[in-house]
């Protein structure tokens, strides 16, 4: 049989497990909710940048686009066998 000291010394350290145990979880859901704050705001970088980069491909794009239809008015206007298609000619709205 265990005494009363035994006894009481046993109930404390049930007492105080269950505490550290609830500090722990504390602690380990403190760090989790870190790590998803960090992952969230990289996800937001990386949201960024992938919009940057999508108007960046549509934005040339465009740009080529815009200049087959000025390669276009311009072989129109100077037909080949003429002899004046200049083929270094760059071929943007400022030089058309």
């Amino acid at each position: 049989m265990a005494t009363w000291q035994e006894r009481c010394a046993l109930a404390e350290r049930q007492e105080k497990e269950p505490s550290s145990r609830v500090s722990s979880i504390q602690l380990e859901l403190s760090a989790l909710k870190d790590q998803l704050n960090k992952e969230g705001q990289e996800r937001s970088r990386l949201k960024k940048e992938l919009q940057e980069c999508q108007d960046y491909v549509i934005e040339q794009h465009d740009q080529g686009f815009s200049k087959a239809l000025d390669q276009t008015t311009y072989l129109y206007q100077n037909p080949l066998n003429k002899g004046k298609f200049d083929t270094r000619k760059r071929f943007t709205k400022e030089s058309s």
